[in-house]
């Protein structure tokens, strides 16, 4: 049990897994360009509120997730009758030897764990909280992190270490992907713990570069340091989708809007749009779904207090929603994706209409 609790402890596993480049304190730049794009919800004199972008995936995870609950739900009543149905196991002795009848009674065993297992992942995906939240207070040098229905966890800005973690999926892919962290220490090196939670807190969302995420790290360092003046965004973050996010999946408008393409490419994305739009559509709507579902984090009456001394909390000045209105050049895109999803689903429930 000492073995388990190691293994799955995140100090543990922190430990052992951890490829961290330090930067420093919090009081040394980097020497970037701060860039608070897609990581900046408010901010205003005092405080800063960032997110890490997570509730764009959130749809995905709960649709996926809940189609493993049909699936296996589905095949629960037979499971549970086999489980409990002591006599009919002589039988599957004599039919199948020892050997196959424990391995499939190991099987149906490991249905159950994996039903719960995607029941709570689609529980989380679309009745969770939209974002990881994180605050910033430039006055009383603290940093206050979301952690769901109890009390945020409380960090000392000055006693945090900034570190760049480079994560490498799988063995198979040669990609790495960075993130911006700040960890509290103790005098052994090890990460200090809130019960289950590190502490720990991730400075906005995966970046393909390390220059992406001491970017994003060098925003927060210079708001605690010198405050908001300077600092720029393109885009701030939105609890809430708009409709024109069903339409955009894997960002293929904004592709469309933010590129100058000759008429060929824009041939070849309307093509690519019209025969992957129905498969797509079902995740961009399930995301879109999943935001309105999800509760917006709220903090404490003290914590919004400290935040009101510095005026009210707004978006970023001069910054663009990260879910922008649909423009003239996307309508025949949409109309294109609606068409297609429109022959492709009455073509495959045709038969159950008859």
């Amino acid at each position: 049990m000492r073995l388990l609790r190691r293994q799955i402890r995140p100090k543990g596993m922190e430990k052992a897994f951890r490829r961290w480049r330090m930067l420093g304190s919090t009081w040394q730049s980097t020497g970037a360009t701060p860039d608070g794009d897609d990581m900046v919800y408010r901010m205003n004199a005092t405080t800063l509120e960032i997110g890490q972008g997570i509730n764009g995936m959130k749809g995905v995870l709960g649709t996926v997730a809940l189609m493993g609950v049909g699936a296996m739900g589905y095949a629960m009543p037979g499971v549970l009758t086999d489980l409990f149905t002591f006599s009919q196991w002589p039988d599957y002795v004599e039919d199948m030897g020892w050997f196959m009848a424990v391995l499939y009674l190991l099987t149906l065993l490991l249905l159950i764990p994996l039903f719960v297992m995607c029941l709570g992942v689609f529980i989380g995906a679309f009745f969770g909280y939209t974002d990881s939240l994180i605050r910033f207070d430039r006055i009383r040098r603290k940093v206050w992190v979301f952690i769901g229905g109890r009390e945020p966890m409380e960090l000392d800005w000055d006693q945090l270490t900034p570190v760049i973690q480079s994560v490498t999926p799988a063995n198979a892919t040669i990609n790495t992907f960075y993130t911006a962290r700040l960890v509290d220490l103790d005098a052994e090196g090890e990460v200090k713990m809130q019960g289950w939670h590190p502490h720990m807190v991730q400075i906005g969302p995966l970046a393909v570069v390390d220059a992406g995420a001491l970017a994003q790290y060098e925003f927060v360092r210079q708001f605690m340091q010198d405050g908001p003046l300077g600092l720029q965004c393109k885009r701030y973050l939105q609890h809430r989708k708009t409709l024109r996010e069903v339409f955009n999946p894997m960002s293929l408008l904004d592709l469309m809007r933010q590129s100058d393409f000759g008429l060929g490419h824009i041939l070849v994305l309307f093509v690519v749009y019209g025969a992957f739009g129905p498969f797509l559509l079902v995740f961009s709507l399930a995301d879109y779904i999943a935001s309105y579902v999800n509760r917006i984090p709220r903090w404490p009456d003290r914590i919004e207090a400290c935040a009101a001394e510095g005026g009210e909390l707004r978006p970023p000045p001069n910054a663009q929603p990260q879910c922008p209105p649909i423009v003239a050049k996307e309508l025949p895109f949409i109309v294109m994706g609606l068409i297609s999803a429109s022959l492709f689903y009455g073509w495959a429930f045709y038969p159950l209409m008859r």
